[in-house]
């Protein structure tokens, strides 16, 4: 312990002594002498020591990571790790992107090259905390004394070694950023040899680490990684590679690259998470709407459209900007998180209409060893309520959001069905959770959810949607006319004259012609002929569409909204004419298929803004085709 002791004496005196150079003080000290004779049943001196060549291989290869690519992604945290430090402590002026270069050299050796303009090393740091295994700089007391809030991203001091994974060779350039601090490099030949640290004048103020490659690594698949694994980090990234044919070819990465992807949207949520383990709230117009939000806050929560509703959820965990691969919100905030409450769809049960992307900062979470999984929240947010509070915490901040946004389009109509805005209300729902304590927030919010309104007329059905205010049926029924009732039951009874029997085909064990037809199935085709943007590109294939085409009577022709845009909903005001008023609108027991497919059609079909102005009419005589048709 001894030897221990003096050496680790000997590192903090080298670190003083550069200090005391700046003021032009040279520092002496003497190395005391261990008295082993005082020491009489002591033998020895003896510590733990590792095999590197076995060691080495331990710590980067399947045995923690999943992908090779992973040294990259451990390379840009350090450098981002490094320049957010500098940033805290050096007030004057320097660059905060981050340069990767995937190139060959002039003897044909293909290199990965990260260079950061952060707060470089020392001789101290390098012996201390760079060639020491296992040993992080951000997790000890030296990082306390900086007196700084920034919460590092690394902390296990194994991730450099990744980068044996890809690479046998490394070359090193540094510089420390107090002033008068010596530049250094390191050229590391193999993880199981010796390296000396040199002097190196023209080096900057920074860390460049140079990796020559394995010939086996795809460069593009090292591009591709980090463009994926990197959306939400708070510095850029400039990525300068070789394609096939060795042309030069550059990547940008802005910094919260997620977010600039959806600056041109108005319809978009953002909750703000900080380090102390608050979370904020973010006013609407003031800073979602006008994309003020992207520099102003760090860590959030962002709930923005879909692109293209035929894909599966984009939903992403983030660490600090980092995407965490094998995480998600239901592993974090309940199983019954992001399960869709308007697509029946057993082999699709968490697809839905908006994607979330949550962005924590990285002293909220505990990772395992390869940062691709949470085991745990921190005891920062564990402290106070765990996930079932701040779940309750981000649907709070959410609601009030919403409804922000909700007076925003009051007067404005917009193009973004409204099923989309139901879908971030059932979000913020489930943030709350089943057990939720606050039940004024769930009422509040339940209070905002659209419900389908039906008016009948003495000559046919109009469709609105509405605000549902309070717990009640799922469908309003009017009668806004003194004969409406009559002319009503006039046509269901027209209907059995005919002998037109419906079995409504969106119930488990729908049977019609003996053609089984699943929730799955004839939503699929609600979605597709309602949906009345591009964005929607799913097509049912012809097996599909003639099995629906004969449950609906044999239907001729294919169902395109292209085509009438009001078909499908005739076919549904068929099957609700034949149904009861107490059926259609009882809230108490499981919700026919029939009503299921109105209301999720209808939520597609209008739109977000200026709701009570928007309507479908049906009259009774637009649905003798659809009676011919199924007579056919």
């Amino acid at each position: 312990m001894a030897v221990l002791f003096i050496k680790e004496f000997d590192l903090l005196i080298n670190k003083f002594e550069d200090y005391f150079k700046i003021i032009g003080l040279k520092l002496y000290y003497l190395l005391p002498r261990i008295d082993k004779d005082s020491m009489k049943n002591t033998l020895d001196n003896y510590n733990f020591e590792a095999y590197i060549p076995t060691l080495i291989p331990l710590l980067t290869g399947d045995n923690i990571y999943s992908s090779k690519s992973v040294f990259a992604r451990e390379l840009i945290q350090n450098s981002i790790d490094a320049i957010s430090v500098r940033e805290a402590k050096d007030k004057s002026e320097f660059s905060k992107e981050i340069s990767i270069e995937l190139k060959v050299d002039k003897n044909r050796k293909k290199y990965f090259k990260i260079t950061d303009s952060g707060t470089g090393m020392d001789r101290y740091k390098i012996e201390r905390y760079f060639t020491s295994i296992g040993r992080s700089f951000y997790s000890g007391e030296e990082y306390e004394d900086l007196g700084i809030s920034y919460k590092p991203i690394s902390n296990f001091g194994i991730g450099f070694l990744s980068s044996f994974m890809v690479c046998r060779e490394i070359d090193v350039k540094t510089k420390y950023y107090i002033e008068n601090s010596e530049g250094l490099k390191l050229h590391i030949p193999n993880y199981d040899g010796c390296f000396f640290i040199e002097l190196d004048k023209n080096t900057n103020i920074g860390t460049e680490i140079k990796l020559y490659m394995n010939s086996d690594i795809n460069d593009k698949g090292i591009v591709d990684y980090i463009q994926n694994v990197m959306q939400d980090i708070k510095y850029a990234i400039n990525i300068r590679y070789l394609n096939e044919k060795e042309e030069e070819k550059q990547k940008h990465i802005p910094a919260h690259a997620v977010r600039r992807k959806h600056e041109s949207e108005e319809f978009k949520f953002f909750v703000p998470f900080s380090e102390n383990g608050d979370v904020g709230m973010a006013n609407y117009e003031n800073e979602i709407r006008n994309n003020a939000y992207i520099d102003k806050y760090e860590y959030g929560i962002l709930i923005c459209r879909k692109k293209n509703l035929n894909t599966v959820n984009e939903d992403m965990i983030l660490n600090s900007g980092i995407i965490v691969e094998r995480a998600s919100l239901s592993e974090i905030f309940g199983e019954n998180m992001r399960i869709s409450k308007y697509i029946f769809n057993s082999y699709e049960r968490e697809r839905a209409y908006n994607d979330i992307i949550v962005n924590f900062p990285s002293n909220w979470l505990q990772l395992d060893v390869a940062r691709d999984n949470i085991t745990d929240f921190s005891d920062i947010i564990n402290d106070n309520g765990g996930a079932d509070l701040l779940g309750e915490k981000i649907a709070e901040s959410l609601y009030k959001q919403i409804v922000q946004y909700i007076q925003y389009t009051k007067e404005r109509k917009t193009n973004i069905p409204a099923i989309f805005l139901q879908d971030v209300i059932q979000c913020a729902l489930d943030f709350c959770g089943n057990q939720s304590l606050n039940k004024v927030l769930c009422t509040n919010l339940d209070a905002l959810r659209y419900v389908v309104a039906v008016e009948f007329t003495e000559d046919g059905l109009v469709y609105k949607i509405i605000r549902r205010k309070a717990r009640g049926k799922r469908i309003k029924i009017r009668y806004v006319e003194e004969n409406a009732k009559k002319e009503r039951n006039k046509w269901i009874g027209h209907l059995r004259r005919h002998e037109i029997k419906i079995n409504y085909p969106l119930e488990e064990n729908a049977n019609h012609h003996n053609i089984q037809a699943s929730k799955k199935t004839l939503m699929r085709l609600i979605e597709e002929t309602a949906h009345r943007n591009v964005m929607y590109t799913y097509t049912i294939d012809g097996r599909t569409r003639y099995e629906i085409e004969r449950l609906i009577k044999e239907i001729v022709g294919e169902l395109q909204m292209e085509d009438d845009r009001k078909f499908i909903f005739k076919v549904l005001s068929v099957m609700l004419l034949n149904m009861t008023d107490k059926v259609i609108g009882n809230s108490y027991k499981k919700e026919p298929g029939v009503v299921f497919a109105l209301k999720s059609a209808l939520l597609q079909y209008f739109c977000i803004g200026q709701e009570e102005k928007q309507e479908m009419r049906i009259m009774y005589d637009e649905l003798r085709e659809v009676r011919e048709l199924f007579n056919e």
